[in-house]
């Protein structure tokens, strides 16, 4: 067992053996060593992750002590596995695991979480089947992505066109406010600007959010994923950071002992992501994105940490961005060249 009393109101917990072992080889793995060259701080880092599983009364009572008012507990002291929870029938422990919120139903989070354990079924890494999973709902959401791009561009597109004349507006009533919107409006709704436009892309982007924060939150409550690797040993285990490299010391201010690259290829990509994007012709709004790229190392920095199952799913989901954005935009520029061409022919 797992644990056993050894007195009144005391009580003894022991990691199952073999789930240590299999910890502690998983460890000598990730470090590249025997199970015998472990350090000691090595070994009690590995051992700790173990589930300790048992089922144990807090003290013992006697049935006379409980006549008096007496009181008996029970503690439950394992992992938040559906399984090992639903082995108590008489008992609902399984309200203990949160799996959605307002904001993301839980039936969405079960059901992309559902996913991710039959995709690894399939194809035997948890790693690919994050990258799976992600592609899946990239493409599931690539419409509303599609139709909130073009909108996003075609408004810029316009905007540019009369950007000349709107300045010319803006410095010429600059002392008069209201005539300075009056002359813009009216500039915007002859070349057939609608800024409301832009925010039908808000809106088509607040309707994937339930979708993002379900996906966030699997990583949360997915106990498989602890002590799992992925793409076959290369990340060790996909709750913790990935721990590429580890340092001598730890860094200065931060406190660092290892580095991360996930994080680190996550804000690369999204800077790259951003550089492909559209540069816009108003200076507020050139300002608004290189704030935006500061934002994105900041969030850097933020991530730093974080489990490397939540940080592959950003990964993939930034690469699959940048090559969404991509063919958005060719799709953009042909019906442009083909609605020249048409204009042309007649």
């Amino acid at each position: 067992p797992a644990a056993e009393f050894v007195g009144a109101g005391r009580v003894e917990i022991r990691a199952d053996p073999a789930k240590e072992k299999a910890a502690l080889q998983a460890a000598a793995r990730a470090r590249r060593k025997t199970e015998d060259e472990l350090t000691a701080d090595e070994r009690r880092e590995a051992v700790k992750k173990v589930p300790r599983v048992a089922r144990a009364l807090l003290a013992t009572v006697s049935a006379e002590r409980l006549g008096e008012g007496g009181h008996a507990f029970e503690l439950y002291l394992g992992p938040k596995d559906p399984e090992v929870l639903s082995s108590y029938k008489e008992l609902n422990y399984r309200s203990v695991i949160q799996y959605g919120s307002w904001i993301a139903p839980a039936f969405l989070v079960r059901l992309f979480l559902a996913s991710l354990k039959g995709l690894r079924a399939v194809v035997f890494d948890y790693g690919i089947a994050i990258v799976i999973l992600t592609l899946l709902v990239k493409l599931l959401l690539h419409p509303l992505n599609r139709k909130n791009q073009k909108a996003m561009q075609r408004y810029q597109h316009k905007m540019a066109a009369i950007q000349p004349e709107i300045d010319r507006i803006k410095e010429r009533y600059k002392n008069n406010r209201q005539k300075m919107q009056r002359e813009m409006q009216r500039v915007m709704k002859e070349h057939g600007v609608n800024p409301q436009q832009m925010l039908g892309g808000c809106l088509l982007m607040f309707l994937q959010l339930p979708i993002w924060i379900a996906l966030i939150s699997v990583f949360r409550v997915a106990i498989e994923l602890r002590q799992a690797p992925a793409f076959f040993g290369l990340i060790a285990d996909l709750s913790l950071p990935d721990r590429t490299l580890e340092f001598s010391s730890p860094l200065p201010l931060v406190g660092w002992k290892y580095l991360n690259v996930l994080p680190v290829l996550y804000v690369i990509l999204t800077l790259v992501q951003q550089r492909l994007s559209p540069k816009p012709k108003d200076e507020q709004a050139r300002q608004q994105q290189k704030m935006m790229g500061f934002m994105m190392v900041f969030f850097g920095f933020i991530f730093y940490n974080f489990s490397s199952g939540l940080l592959l799913y950003f990964l993939t989901s930034a690469l699959l961005g940048i090559v969404e954005q991509q063919i958005i935009r060719r799709e953009l520029a042909a019906e442009k060249e083909a609605e020249a061409a048409a204009s042309k022919g007649k």
